[in-house]
């Protein structure tokens, strides 16, 4: 074969190598931020590429019972022959192999590992998320030594800051929920409370005094790293109902509050209808809340579709009673969410709408894992500008 020839067949194997996709090309994957909290979203860039390139990006992560969790997506490059997806929240695209496992599911700390994949041509990385930041203490109080049961979660060098009173729903017990961490996150000194189902408190949501947590907020009030002028009540479920009791009860002490999933009036107790859930003096509570009181502004987020409650319902009438007061309050429905919404943080991985509660059975959530995401994605985001407005009252 002469020079020429040779120099020939290496143009046309390099035509071919182009025809064929790219596949001479090195892609190269960042994925960031690389470690951040939970609810922060995924931006996945992969260069290197031919334009007009197909790449598949496979991200996986492992659940409790070690099995594999994992989602492929499909992008195209640019003319630059680069793909750059933005804001995608990985973990709530994961799902499970096969059938899910009851009693699986993905810890909220999570180390995703991620592979992409065009042509011949493959690049590899690791992105992490974290549940409880580096910077921020938690610490059990008990309610021999306190008067109440909680975690305390105290962020790094904070002072004179707006804090949270953090409340559970009916499942008891304090309160675990990533809003609690994501928040003290950002600053807010947040006390998670029990109210029942924990040593020392009552086992069922029945009866429970407005002056247990009158005892929390007077506690928390005087610590240092908190501001007692903006005291902020958060709860979900049956604890966002008590977020509008105690922020419109104590007026002198709470200056907003936040209902996630919550009821706009007082409901009786799960476990004995004829029993009141909520005490004050001694005396049932009524069961109009007067939301219009609360000394500061409300914010609420329901699911249209929600099946354990109707948390939709109970948002368009807390609306309608905010209304026409002067006031800087954000009220969410999601039509097509449920009940799950109450989580209130994204980035979560797919969770059933359905559960056997060890309190009261099988139970209903409604919504779907789609729709309960999207909603939490969109109310998370509005929730920090809430909170952040509120700092600068």
């Amino acid at each position: 074969m002469t020079r020429w020839s040779v120099v020939a067949a290496l143009v046309a194997g390099a035509a071919l190598v182009v025809a064929l996709g790219g596949q001479a090309h090195q892609i190269r994957l960042t994925v960031t931020p690389e470690s951040a909290r939970l609810d922060e979203p995924f931006r996945l860039r992969v260069t290197g590429m031919a334009p007009g390139g197909i790449v598949t990006i496979a991200a996986a992560g492992r659940s409790h019972f070690a099995n594999e969790w994992k989602v492929v997506l499909t992008a195209h490059s640019d003319s630059r022959g680069d793909v750059d997806l933005r804001d995608r929240y990985l973990l709530a695209l994961l799902r499970p192999p096969g059938k899910p496992v009851p009693g699986d599911y993905l810890p909220w700390t999570e180390t995703l590992s991620v592979v992409a994949r065009a042509g011949s041509s493959s690049a590899t990385a690791r992105a992490h998320r974290f549940l409880v930041a580096p910077g921020v203490r938690v610490i059990r109080e008990r309610s021999t030594s306190v008067g109440f049961t909680g975690e305390w979660l105290v962020p790094r060098g904070v002072h004179q800051h707006p804090a949270i009173l953090l409340l559970g729903g009916s499942e008891g017990g304090v309160p675990d929920y990533p809003p609690a961490y994501m928040l003290a996150a950002r600053g807010y000194p947040v006390l998670a409370l029990a109210y029942f189902r924990a040593p020392g408190l009552p086992r069922t949501l029945q009866r429970i005094p407005l002056e247990y947590f009158r005892r929390a907020l007077d506690w928390l009030r005087v610590r240092p790293q908190v501001d007692p002028r903006r005291l902020t009540t958060f709860g979900i479920s049956r604890g966002g109902e008590l977020s509008l009791i105690l922020a419109s009860t104590f007026r002198d002490l709470v200056h907003g509050a936040v209902s996630y999933v919550g009821a706009d009036v007082a409901v009786s107790s799960p476990t004995d209808p004829q029993q009141p859930a909520w005490t004050f003096r001694g005396k049932p509570l009524g069961i109009s809340i007067p939301v219009a009181q609360i000394d500061g502004p409300v914010f609420a987020a329901g699911g249209g579709d929600d099946a354990l409650w109707p948390s939709g319902l109970y948002a368009r009438s807390l609306a309608k009673e905010l209304q026409g007061h002067d006031r800087r309050d954000v009220i969410l429905v999601y039509p097509r969410a449920g009940h799950l919404v109450g989580l209130a943080v994204p980035n979560q991985p797919e969770l059933s709408t359905t559960a056997i509660s060890p309190l009261y059975g099988p139970e209903e959530f409604g919504g779907s894992p789609r729709a309960d995401e999207a909603a939490r994605e969109d109310s998370w985001p509005r929730l920090l500008r809430f909170l952040a407005s509120a700092d600068r009252r």
